[in-house]
């Protein structure tokens, strides 16, 4: 089965500026961190209505099986992962969880 990670990003305290770190600086590391093992589809909230998303941007981390996930989060450059998404997210910590699919 399928497995990945889902990081939410609450709202930024300047969203220019978590534009310019997060395209610039935070994905190009993630996809050298990332490589082969997985893909990194990222996605910005859209309104709907007036009320404000709950979050500000949502990344995926897809991995082909529960194997090269536990081989990632066991990495070095898990931990340079954490930290950086970490950095970007001015708005507050970003919210991380790990899904499987169900299929």
């Amino acid at each position: 089965m399928s497995v990945k990670i889902v990081v939410l990003y609450p709202h930024p305290v300047d969203a220019a500026a978590f534009e310019t770190h997060y395209h610039g600086k935070h994905m190009p590391l993630m996809h050298r961190l990332i490589g082969s093992a997985g893909a990194v589809p990222t996605f910005k909230a859209l309104r709907t209505g007036s009320d404000a998303p709950p979050f500000y941007r949502m990344a995926e981390i897809d991995f082909p099986d529960r194997a090269a996930l536990e081989e990632f989060i066991a990495s070095a450059g898990a931990r340079l992962a954490r930290h950086s998404s970490e950095e970007v997210s001015t708005g507050g910590r970003p919210v991380v969880f790990v899904c499987e699919s169900d299929g």
